[in-house]
């Protein structure tokens, strides 16, 4: 595990963390959150977290009140748990959220009501069951779907629903790149784009 013995020192001058592929402990998330008050970019992605880091995880995000992106990419271990124990604990104004290859299925609906001011997200290499869900993130900027080992599904009926309910208006960026699209997704995706 890493040490974060040095943060105190520079915690509070320190805007912009990455602390990738750093076999962080729950306590060096504790640590972390006694020196979070100025981070507005965290990322923590491929260290092997797991649910058990979720309840620390929680109280960093709680002490960076101006953190307004966060990585926890390459986590799979967190899964729909772990994300469920933080948006059960934090209401944040982060736009920028990747949880690429979290093993996400269920927990998009309440990943949008937590986070109601996401501008991106990445939700790649997830096994996503229900993305309708996602029709309440009207800020949404930008939209990562990249290989989803479930496939894009109905992603036809998903893009009408959309249509439909004019969501995403503000959406400016969506990558499906890795996914077995059809003739016919990609006509849904054209007409989407188009509306």
């Amino acid at each position: 595990t890493t040490s974060l013995e040095w943060l105190p020192k520079f915690g509070s001058r320190i805007f912009k963390l990455n602390i990738s592929n750093s076999q962080l402990s729950t306590e060096s998330l504790r640590t972390m959150a006694e020196n979070s008050n100025n981070l507005r970019v965290l990322d923590l992605s491929r260290n092997n977290m797991t649910e058990l880091h979720c309840s620390s995880l929680c109280e960093l995000l709680d002490s960076a009140p101006n953190l307004s992106s966060l990585s926890l990419a390459d986590n799979p271990e967190i899964g729909d748990k772990g994300i469920h124990q933080v948006c059960d604990t934090v209401s944040h104004r982060i736009q920028q959220l990747d949880l690429s290859n979290c093993r996400i299925s269920k927990s998009l609906g309440i990943l949008v009501d937590t986070f109601p001011f996401l501008e991106a997200i990445n939700l790649s290499e997830n096994p996503l069951d229900d993305l309708l869900s996602l029709q309440e993130a009207t800020k949404l900027k930008e939209l990562v779907l990249q290989s989803l080992p479930l496939g894009l599904g109905n992603l036809r009926l998903v893009l009408d629903r959309w249509n439909s309910l004019q969501s995403f208006v503000a959406l400016e960026r969506m990558d499906l790149s890795g996914n077995q699209l059809t003739t016919k997704d990609l006509e849904a995706v054209g007409a989407f784009c188009c509306k």
